[in-house]
């Protein structure tokens, strides 16, 4: 590996991804994001020709980095420019092949989609006491939420009786989400991270609930649902992280309030004797359920 290929390794690996043991210059190399193994292949990363610049980042995670190899002396005007030149012409590369991803994993999921039932009887809602609300199941029992933009599905996300959580390879999950809504959309909107959250707070309340399906897409869900309904109040239903340091649930909730303009709210499980995993307004009203 030569010296720029070398840079360019231990850079993506203080990340904590781990890129190919050879990078070739010019070729777009894919591997796992940060924090995923195996077959997850959301980490990517370009070398330049020259070996003296580059790019990468984790799709998964919508991060990317810009990369600039060591050298004795700065760049001169004329090879600023060219660096600026070969970034631009990599960040074309990198979003068409990305798009490419896109439009194959959302054919996919139509398809998964379209060949599902109604979901009716399933132990992950037997066990949320919780309505299917316009979801589906495979042949395989898992649940299929659809995560769309607008009437559009681009990606799915699965849940298995045993409530193992999947996302579609290759879908697109930043800014998608999945609607609970009646026909009429009232002045109150409520935004959550899960499904069993969301058919919970829906069965409640009566309200339209938008499902994030991760803490990360609760902000820019926000942001898409404050430009759609800019009069309407927005009240992010956070998770309640109350074993975890630092509580990134309630954490997540506050950010995405302040991305949209919103109010936050999250589980109050004071003398309900919570276990460390339950976070979520689902938890709640099943917790306030055994203990009527």
């Amino acid at each position: 590996m030569n010296d720029g290929a070398y840079q360019l390794y231990s850079a993506i690996q203080s990340t904590g991804m781990k890129p190919p043991d050879i990078i070739v210059p010019g070729k777009m190399h894919r591997f796992p994001g940060i924090g995923k193994h195996g077959a997850n292949n959301a980490g990517w990363c370009i070398l330049f020709i020259d070996g003296l610049g580059g790019s990468y980042g984790d799709w998964g995670a919508g991060f990317s980095e810009n990369w600039q190899a060591k050298q004795d002396k700065p760049f001169s005007y004329a090879e600023r420019i060219a660096f600026k030149r070969r970034i631009e012409t990599a960040q074309v590369q990198i979003e068409v092949e990305q798009e490419e991803k896109y439009a194959k994993a959302a054919e996919i999921a139509v398809e998964i989609w379209n060949s599902g039932e109604p979901a009716m009887f399933h132990d992950y809602l037997k066990r949320k006491q919780v309505l299917p609300l316009g979801i589906k199941v495979d042949q395989f029992n898992k649940l299929l939420i659809p995560l769309m933009d607008g009437e559009e599905i681009h990606s799915l996300q699965t849940i298995q009786p045993d409530g193992t959580k999947r996302f579609l390879k290759g879908g697109k999950t930043k800014g998608m989400c999945y609607q609970i809504k009646p026909e009429n959309t009232p002045d109150k909107l409520l935004l959550c991270e899960g499904f069993s959250t969301s058919a919970t707070l829906h069965m409640e309340t009566k309200l339209p609930v938008t499902v994030a399906c991760c803490a990360s897409n609760l902000a820019p869900i926000g942001r898409a649902m404050r430009k759609q309904y800019p009069a309407a109040e927005l009240l992010i239903c956070g998770d309640n992280d109350h074993a975890k340091e630092g509580n990134p649930g309630k954490q997540a909730a506050i950010g995405a309030a302040r991305a949209c303009g919103g109010k936050w709210t999250i589980p109050d499980f004071t003398g309900l004797n919570p276990a460390p995993n339950d976070s979520d307004f689902n938890d709640l009203y099943r917790l306030q359920g055994v203990n009527q």
